[in-house]
């Protein structure tokens, strides 16, 4: 018996080697031609305009730090560890893109690779084969590796599928050992460093511990009692994870509510996310159609419930029925640990425990295609494992199904060379989606068409007019296209929906300042003065139409440039405040300067 057994651990060894070489070729052939891409979409503003990321600086910096940078606040998202990463890839390519999806690309095929591993600990040979196939070629993840900001999707796959691995080989083995623990908490406290989603790892380790006893795993009387501990422990890294992120940000979530989810409770939300579970299954299954933006008027916000809803229900209940049938079937505990899997990753992107800052995206849906590669993987275990032509034709359809992924996939990558292509692509196959508009109409204003521009963020507010963040973003365009008559009324209805938006305070007032309206202008900026907004924008906005009330001669003792004795004249020249955009979420950047009718005030604040 122990002559036979060295062969057969050799055969194995080998099997697992091939197939492991297989899945990281597929893998890479699927992303590969993403090599020549640049920066596109998120990655201008968290990349390549980012100053944290072009300038290498003391790792401890980064932890004090948000994702967004200036870009769109330093409250917006925690992700200190993915910055670094960024900063050291700029400064190993001095700024060029291409070191950036060099690590996307063998990320992926590193994540494939451990994916396929992770199976192989379940399944046999081949059904981890097929499945680790699967998730190597999936074309919903190229857009986690396309576009680099896509790298933190990554990182946190390959520490999740890392940690599970780990801990399966373990269990298979026999105990948990400490080692094996420790090494599974440091992984894990770092992924949370990556991307915040990582924080569901305790979950899976419990639905992998309830499998694995129904599987593979041996049966000690500690058992449950390690792989408590385990949890315990991780769930202590994760709330010392969210103390710190509360105390860089001031909240635990950190972004913005896309904008149909702000204001909507709990049921509201989940009624909204059921009418879209069609699309959710559409990319899981059959991701033919893919697009850079999944927003209004494509998809739907509908928080009350009617027919548009009944896909999305019946699809749920066949999910909970599915889960029900394998619990009840000892022989089935993969397709449970699948749907189990599905639902613990896409809670924190599901917009039920809070909104986030997109209804959907195809890089939130990485890790969660794993469940797709496993059903895959069951369904070969289940009925193609015994030669004949069953077999021969799962397999076969199968096959030609990852070729055609590939292909598919690799083609894609091309999508993201650039935003241009972006969003070219996504107004051609998505017309009716208003975020391509916005993007396309701040593209043209960057190079100078403002003619072109104001059409495409006409088209886009008429695809979804009560989007205020919208409204803002085409006031902003006409603000600096000097037309504050038309921006005014903009900037004014954003306000009455929350008097606090202090990027609409900053450009009221400044509309106020330039229709020499200098009193309205300061109420306006000392009210968001005194409600504590924290913009020093705001106090230089006051100071401003201070100075313009003294050379007006509206002087009272609450004017601070009058009781200072600042320089003032009287000869009412025209002046423009000049204001700095940035990003496609519209702004007001701390860099602006404004010429007021003291010959010598001209004032730049850094």
């Amino acid at each position: 018996m122990e002559v036979s057994a060295a062969p057969r651990a050799r055969h194995h060894a080998h099997a697992f080697a091939l197939w492991a070489c297989v899945i990281a070729i597929a893998a890479f052939a699927a992303s590969a031609t993403s090599l020549g891409n640049g920066f596109a979409y998120d990655d201008v503003p968290i990349v390549e305009k980012n100053p944290a990321v072009s300038a290498l600086r003391s790792p401890a910096a980064y932890f004090q730090e948000s994702y967004w940078g200036p870009s769109r606040g330093y409250d917006s998202l925690y992700r200190p560890l993915t910055i670094l990463g960024f900063s050291v890839q700029w400064a190993v390519g001095g700024g060029s893109p291409f070191p950036f999806h060099v690590v996307n690309v063998a990320l992926m095929v590193l994540v494939a690779v451990l994916a396929f591993a992770f199976l192989w600990s379940l399944l046999p040979p081949l059904a981890a084969a097929v499945g680790g196939l699967v998730f190597a070629v999936h074309p919903v993840h190229v857009e986690a590796v396309a576009n680099v900001v896509g790298q933190a999707e990554l990182w946190v796959a390959a520490a999740i599928l890392g940690c599970l691995l780990l801990y399966a080989r373990a269990r298979v083995r026999g105990a948990l050992g400490v080692g094996t623990g420790a090494v599974i908490a440091g992984c894990y406290f770092v992924a949370l460093f990556m991307k915040e989603h990582g924080i569901v790892l305790p979950a899976l380790i419990i639905a992998l511990e309830l499998v694995g006893r129904a599987t593979t795993f041996t049966r000690q009387d500690d058992d449950w009692a390690r792989a408590r501990l385990l949890a315990l422990v991780l769930v202590l890294l994760a709330s010392i994870f969210l103390t710190i992120r509360v105390a860089v940000l001031g909240n635990v979530t950190g972004d913005l509510p896309f904008w149909g989810l702000r204001g909507l409770s709990l049921p509201e939300r989940a009624t909204v996310m059921l009418a879209l579970v069609p699309e959710f299954l559409r990319l899981f299954v059959w991701p033919a159609r893919l697009y850079a933006d999944y927003a209004p008027q494509q998809v739907p916000v509908l928080p009350q419930l009617g027919a548009a809803h009944v896909p999305g229900a019946v699809i749920v209940l066949g999910m909970l029925g599915l889960f029900g049938a394998a619990v009840a079937r000892a022989r089935a505990p993969l397709v449970a640990f699948a749907v189990a899997w599905c639902v613990i990753t896409l809670s924190p992107v599901s917009n039920l425990l809070f909104p986030t800052g997109v209804l959907l995206a195809e890089r939130t849906l990485f890790l969660p295609t794993f469940a797709v590669a496993l059903l895959s993987a069951v369904v070969v275990d289940r009925w193609a494992m015994t030669p004949g032509v069953r077999r021969t034709a799962i397999l076969a359809v199968l096959g030609s199904l990852v070729v055609l992924a590939t292909v598919h996939s690799a083609q894609r990558q091309l999508a993201w060379k650039d935003s241009v292509t972006v969003f070219a692509n996504l107004i051609v196959q998505s017309p009716t989606n208003f975020r391509g508009h916005v993007v396309l109409g701040e593209l043209q204003l960057a190079a100078g068409d403002t003619a072109r521009a104001d059409s495409s963020f006409v088209r886009a507010r008429s695809r979804y007019p009560e989007n205020m963040t919208l409204r803002l973003i085409y006031a902003q365009h006409l603000q600096a296209d000097r037309r504050c008559p038309e921006a005014l009324p903009l900037f004014e209805s954003a306000l009455d929906v929350d008097p606090l938006w202090e990027v609409a305070l900053i450009g009221a007032s400044i509309c106020l300042l330039e229709t020499q309206r200098p009193e309205e202008a300061r109420l306006r900026a000392l009210f968001g003065i005194t409600a504590g907004l924290p913009s020093p924008i705001l106090r230089d906005l006051r100071q401003y139409a201070e100075s313009l009330l003294v050379a007006t001669d509206s002087v009272d003792a609450r004017n601070r440039w009058w009781r200072a004795g600042r320089p003032f004249d009287r000869t009412g020249r025209q002046f423009h405040v000049l204001v700095r955009r940035r990003g496609s979420v519209g702004g007001f950047e701390g860099t602006f300067t404004l010429q007021d009718p003291t010959p010598s005030a001209t004032v730049e604040r850094p």
